[in-house]
């Protein structure tokens, strides 16, 4: 059976997150923003969701973690503040997060170096 996690992220997640990380774009803070810009309300990180991707596979037994690891990450789709997300492992070498329609938000692709 394939190892799934499930997590929803927050708006204080992502203010938290901003607030560590220095990127205080208002599309990921202001809901009027971010709709003004496209988007249906704030959107996560790109990076938060790839570091809550990369806890996800370091736990994993799928992977060899005592090895150097190359992430090819692709962001295909935004990940919106209170959207529950899946992460799961498709194969040996991918790792995908997709979001609640079951679209694939950020697919990442791991190689030993």
């Amino acid at each position: 059976m394939s190892e799934v996690r499930k997590i929803q992220i927050s708006q204080d997640m992502v203010n938290d997150y901003a607030r560590i990380s220095g990127d205080d774009n208002p599309i990921h803070q202001d809901p009027s923003f971010a709709r003004d810009e496209g988007f249906d309300t704030t959107i996560v990180h790109g990076m938060f969701v790839l570091s809550l991707m990369g806890e996800y596979f370091s736990v994993s037994s799928k992977f060899d973690t005592q090895s150097k690891l190359l992430l090819n990450a692709r962001f295909k789709k935004p990940v919106y503040v209170d959207e529950e997300i899946t992460f799961f492992i498709e194969n040996k070498e991918k790792i995908i997060a997709k979001n609640s329609t079951n679209e694939i938000c950020v697919e990442v692709v791991v190689s030993n170096v």
